[in-house]
């Protein structure tokens, strides 16, 4: 549904927030392991936005120097965060968020026929973002300024599109999660990503 301002669009987002933001658990959700080294960043995970003419992959990553020898501790009742052996509780400083948007052949069916639509790469061209904190305090960032950037080392396929911005995290959470929602120019809602670290 098209928003006639992204303010609109922030509050009709914000009101449906709880059943649009089902986003794919990361993989490393899926690991066993009691203790993961966080140097290179996380996943927060993946959804996909479907229409009829155009369907949009989109994955999340946060990093930073913030992540830079944190490790993640699991055992049965909790998940704790060590540094250098001494315990980690919240966010320092701002982190790196990048989406990365990745257009594919829509497939529907007609009468057992499965058939695919073109890739609509303007779909992922000039996208929008909101962010917050959710926890036992929730804080909401508002819209980000992020820069459109290609990955340049790609072999064999075109350079893959994706969007980097910044994101206030002083003092947040380490178990707090963070919701992305991301929107056309327009201020159409695409999608939603709500994960943490």
């Amino acid at each position: 549904m098209r928003e006639p301002s992204m303010s609109a669009a922030q509050a009709a987002a914000a009101s449906v927030s709880d059943k649009s933001c089902n986003s794919a658990p990361p993989l490393r959700s899926l690991s066993r392991k009691s203790r993961v080294s966080l140097n290179d960043g996380v996943s927060l995970g993946g959804t996909i936005f479907e229409q009829i003419t155009r369907c949009v992959h989109y994955d999340a990553v946060l990093s930073g120097g913030f992540f830079k020898d944190l490790e993640r501790i699991r055992d049965s009742s909790q998940v704790r965060f060590r540094r250098k052996g001494q315990p980690v509780s919240a966010f320092q400083g701002d982190l790196v968020l990048e989406v990365q948007p990745v257009a594919f052949g829509c497939p529907w069916e007609i009468d057992g026929w499965t058939l695919i639509g073109p890739r609509r790469l303007e779909s992922v061209e000039r996208l929008r973002f909101t962010v917050r904190w959710l926890g036992a305090l929730q804080r909401d960032i508002g819209e980000v300024q992020s820069e459109f950037l290609h990955e340049p080392m790609q072999e064999m396929n075109p350079p893959a599109p994706f969007y980097r911005m910044k994101i206030a995290a002083q003092g947040v959470p380490l178990n707090d999660a963070l919701e992305v929602a991301i929107f056309a120019e327009s201020g159409e809602q695409l999608a939603c990503i709500r994960g943490h670290i």
